[in-house]
C-alpha cells in the first residue's frame, strides 16, 4: 500500500487494510506511513476522549449504549483524520461484520452492554 510517495510496507497485526480507495478520504495531507496515520490517529482520539467521559460523568453510562452516541464518538475520534468518520462503515474488511450488518450486530452489542452494567 502507498501514502503518496512512500511504502507503508506490511500490515501490523489486527489493522484494517487501506487500499487506495481508503486513502481518497484522508485528510492530513502530510501522513506518508502507516505509522504517520498511527499517530494522528491516537492523537485524534485523544482530544475526543474528554468529552465522552464528561458526557458520561454527566448523564451517565446509559447514552454510551445508545447507537447514535456510537456514531458521535466516531466522528468525534476520527472527524479531522477521514472524511466518513461518523459514518457506517461501506465495504467489508477482513474483520468485523458486512456493512450491511452493522446496525442489527451493533445494538445487539450495545444492548448487551447495557444488560451487564
Amino acid at each position: 500500500m502507498t501514502f503518496g510517495m512512500h511504502t507503508t510496507g506490511p500490515e501490523p497485526g489486527g489493522a484494517i487494510p487501506l487500499d487506495e480507495e481508503d486513502l481518497v478520504d484522508l485528510i492530513p495531507d502530510f501522513v506518508t506511513t502507516r505509522a504517520d496515520l498511527n499517530v494522528v490517529e491516537q492523537e485524534s482520539i485523544m482530544r475526543a476522549v474528554p468529552r465522552a467521559r464528561q458526557r458520561a460523568i454527566r448523564d451517565g453510562p446509559t447514552p454510551v449504549f445508545e447507537y447514535a452516541f456510537i456514531f458521535d464518538l466516531h466522528r468525534r475520534m476520527f472527524g479531522d483524520v477521514w472524511k466518513w468518520a461518523g459514518t457506517q462503515r461501506r465495504r467489508a474488511t477482513n474483520i468485523g461484520v458486512e456493512p450491511g450488518q452493522i446496525p442489527e450486530q451493533s445494538k445487539q452489542a450495545l444492548l448487551g452492554g447495557a444488560l451487564r452494567r
